[in-house]
């Protein structure tokens, strides 16, 4: 579905409940357009884990909760990163959503580098993007250390 139609949609739905123009609806809304993407992340991650180890656990006395809060989520670790980042960049990256659900009065960062970028340009812009960049591929090289043991 094209993302103005949704904008559209949701900024409709908080209006009819009150709730439009307040940063509890952007975060309500991007949670509401990405959530399929930790989903379809950590299920994958789910099925990659070998039941064996879980039975295992469960047959030297774990009990279920035990089992989830020692094997399965250490094991989904990665998964779990993987799509907290995955969902944060996307979320960036929507502006539509952002202005429509935020209203005029909410400004949030998307809102705030189109308008930069369309009105002026800012070098505070450029210094964002690099922050962005920079943090990106420190959280890498941060991943990469920790599974290989070399930065790159």
């Amino acid at each position: 579905m094209p993302p103005v139609i949704v904008a559209v949609a949701l900024m409709s739905f908080f209006l009819l409940i009150d709730l439009w123009g307040t940063r509890l609806a952007v975060v309500l809304a991007h949670g509401l357009v990405y959530s399929p993407f930790p989903f379809v992340l950590i299920s994958s991650g789910l099925d990659e884990i070998d039941e064996a180890v879980e039975e295992v656990s469960r047959s030297l006395g774990a009990s279920r909760f035990q089992t989830l809060r020692q094997i399965t989520v250490p094991l989904l670790a990665s998964n779990f990163l993987v799509a907290i980042l995955f969902t944060f960049i996307l979320s960036l990256n929507e502006y539509l959503i952002a202005s429509f659900v935020g209203g005029p009065g909410l400004e949030t960062i998307p809102v705030l580098i189109f308008a930069s970028l369309r009105y002026n340009y800012s070098p505070v812009i450029a210094a964002v993007s690099v922050l962005y960049m920079t943090v990106t591929v420190g959280i890498v090289a941060l991943i990469n250390y920790r599974l290989d043991g070399q930065l790159w």
